[in-house]
């Protein structure tokens, strides 16, 4: 059964979840790691690189110098990128018609494979976007995250077989 979060808790969250890993934060709160990392997610709460990097040192042992304050700010404004961050828009996506897929853009589909960096168009939401990540789901499917013009960042299933 999915954890009900209450205020207090995801108060902690936010104040906490860049000095603690994810493991740290399922112990407290009694839920998996995997549990913590999509509640961050849903909170809009993304560590930066070098707070990943910091994580891992942790969790292995090596001695971890605490992220500045700086860097708290740098990911609170990495939350919803400006529009001009945004992936390019393919010709004739406003018009309703299917671009010309030049420039490097693929059209979506859940048989084929991506990698982050690719520039993707869905044909059926008429949106362009980039691959910004990619993992297997906890029951084994591919999936890619893509930062799309219009519908914001979405999880689409990938290299998927219909039976």
């Amino acid at each position: 059964m999915p954890k009900t979060w209450t205020d207090e808790e995801c108060s902690f969250l936010k104040e906490q979840y860049l000095e603690m890993t994810n493991e740290e934060l399922a112990e407290k709160f009694n839920v998996t790691a995997t549990s913590i990392r999509k509640k961050l997610e849903r909170l809009s709460l993304k560590r930066s690189a070098s707070s990943t990097a910091s994580q891992k040192k942790k969790e292995s042992g090596q001695k971890v110098e605490k992220p500045k304050a700086q860097a708290k700010k740098s990911v609170a404004k990495k939350e919803k990128p400006a529009k001009e961050e945004a992936a390019p828009v393919p010709d004739k996506l406003k018009d309703g018609k299917a671009p010309e897929l030049k420039d490097g853009f693929k059209e979506y589909t859940m048989k084929a494979t991506y990698k982050v960096g690719d520039f993707i168009f869905h044909k059926v939401w008429n949106d362009a976007g980039e691959v910004v990540d990619s993992g297997t789901t906890e029951d084994g499917h591919k999936f890619i995250q893509v930062d799309f013009q219009n519908a914001g960042t979405k999880r689409l299933v990938i290299d998927y077989m219909v039976g």
